[in-house]
């Protein structure tokens, strides 16, 4: 009996790593996902409308500081967003298979909430401390600001 306790407890924190990592992918991939749809929109609204008209022009990159062509880059990254987007909603479906095998191990079949929502609750108290502590949100004198409490 010990011996298969010790065996079921192998598995679930086997599960749990997997688990772990894999939260870790899809955040990891949704911050790079997110920062592309801010560089994309960045160009799009740096478009005008004489550059649409006349097309003439090439479209100059904001940071990499490179031209392409105008209508190969309306053509192409919209499809390529769209396949982003397919990849991240395959990425979440896996980690759900692996959040209910995950569950399904645990005894009882619940999950306890300290062990699904730790990092993303130390995630947000790390954020929260860096906002609060930046000098933007100190007076001049390095007092607290009444206005940000």
């Amino acid at each position: 009996m010990l011996r298969s306790e010790a065996k079921r407890a192998e598995e679930l924190a086997r599960l749990e790593k997997i688990v772990e990592n894999s939260s870790e992918k899809n955040r990891n991939f949704f911050a790079a996902y997110l920062g592309i749809l801010i560089y994309v929109q960045a160009i799009v609204f740096s478009t005008t409308d004489l550059n649409l008209l006349l097309s003439t022009e090439g479209l100059k990159m904001p940071i990499i500081d490179q031209t392409v062509p105008l209508i190969g880059f309306y053509v192409v990254i919209p499809l390529f967003v769209i396949a982003l987007h397919f990849n991240f909603m395959q990425n979440i479906e896996s980690h759900h298979y692996k959040l209910m095998r995950w569950q399904e191990a645990t005894p009882g079949g619940k999950v306890p909430r300290r062990a699904a929502f730790s990092r993303f609750y130390s995630t947000m108290r790390y954020w929260k401390m860096v906002i609060i502590q930046t000098p933007l949100t100190k007076g001049s004198l390095g007092t607290e600001n009444p206005a940000r409490l």
